[in-house]
């Protein structure tokens, strides 16, 4: 889903916020994440103290060297770079039995797909293919 792994989290945050990053995740604390479609902005809300969840938004960009950089506001006290952006992220990760499910169910659709349309290619007519309607 998202273009790091833990590793990467754990080098972007002190190891404190990270410990409460993942306190917040085994607790179930993010309530929801959406991840923008080129995977470089996530906003999440996250329970916290208050009675209605935080809200943060995380931008992801690559600095030199191939390195991850990130910027984060949130409805909380800290403001940046805090425990629940952190979580945010941390949710927004796929365990890696997850991703490559993802990638063989993506590749079966493919190869589905591509056989369905040599299926309707040959049906036509010579030199002639239906247009959609």
């Amino acid at each position: 889903m998202l273009a790091f792994n833990r590793t990467d989290l754990e080098r972007l945050f002190p190891s404190t916020t990270w410990q409460r990053a993942e306190s917040l995740c085994e607790q179930s604390a993010v309530v929801e994440i959406n991840v923008e479609r080129d995977g470089r902005s996530i906003t999440g809300r996250v329970r916290g103290e208050r009675r209605t969840p935080y809200l943060t938004r995380v931008n992801i960009v690559n600095g030199r060297g191939g390195r991850i950089r990130l910027s984060s506001t949130c409805t909380c006290l800290v403001y940046s770079e805090c425990e629940h952006a952190a979580a945010t992220l941390r949710a927004g990760e796929l365990p890696p039995d997850r991703a490559a499910a993802l990638v063989e169910e993506c590749a079966r659709i493919a190869a589905e797909a591509g056989a369905e349309l040599d299926r309707q290619v040959r049906s036509e007519a010579p030199g002639q293919l239906a247009l959609p309607s």
